[in-house]
């Protein structure tokens, strides 16, 4: 073959120069959707660093301790609240009611039993409006629930009050059941001495007519 002439070499050199055009215009274009990550598949590895950053255990992990919290609260829950002391109440009479074993209303035994001293009718012999026992629960004491038993019958109220009176002293509740009777003790109703206060007693063995208490206990917050 012989040398091409000048038309042949243009002809030549356009094929060539078309050629390079068209490869750069495909390196450029490849260049772009590489720096995209389309065709390299940069798409489906981005999704799993997605789903690492946003951890979908992280919600779950803090709602159980919120839910703890609630359940454990402290205000929820009531605790048996210590006696400090107790005494007869008599402040009708000689202020003295067989007190040596007035001990036995918060000694925890129900076995154990205080009783008043024998009147001649279940009124209290119409000497006295009533008789009874105050027990001291301390200034810091918030009692929310009261638990009294008795072996008889008697009828009583049972007191809150910041002094050991009943004079402004705050209603609880009564009763004139046997065994045990639980009193809640209404919003607002607090105070350093419980008071019980019999004002109708039941007959004993003896034929006499007598108060009787075997237990107190009371719950609250400490």
């Amino acid at each position: 073959m012989g040398p091409l002439d000048r038309d042949e070499s243009r002809l030549a050199l356009a094929i060539v120069a078309g050629l390079l055009v068209v490869a750069l215009i495909i390196g450029i274009w490849g260049l772009t959707k590489i720096g995209s990550g389309v065709d390299l598949g940069l798409g489906s590895d981005s999704a799993p660093t997605t789903l690492v950053t946003t951890d979908p255990h992280a919600s779950p992990s803090t709602t159980p301790s919120a839910t703890s919290a609630t359940t454990t609260s402290p205000s929820a829950a009531l605790e048996d609240l210590g006696i400090l002391s107790a005494r007869a109440f008599d402040p009708e009479g000689d202020d003295k009611e067989n007190d040596a074993a007035v001990g036995r209303v918060y000694d925890g035994d129900t076995s154990t039993v205080w009783t008043s001293e024998g009147y001649e009718s279940p009124n209290l012999g119409g000497i006295k409006d009533g008789v009874g026992v105050i027990l001291d629960l301390g200034s810091n004491a918030k009692p929310r629930q009261i638990e009294v038993t008795q072996p008889t019958a008697s009828h009583y109220t049972v007191y809150l009050s910041d002094e050991r009176s009943r004079d402004g002293a705050k209603k609880v509740g009564t009763s004139s059941k046997s065994g045990t009777t639980t009193l809640a003790v209404p919003a607002g109703v607090s105070g350093q001495y419980l008071i019980v206060w019999f004002t109708k007693v039941a007959q004993a063995d003896d034929g006499r007519y007598r108060a009787a208490l075997a237990e107190v206990a009371v719950q609250g917050e400490g």
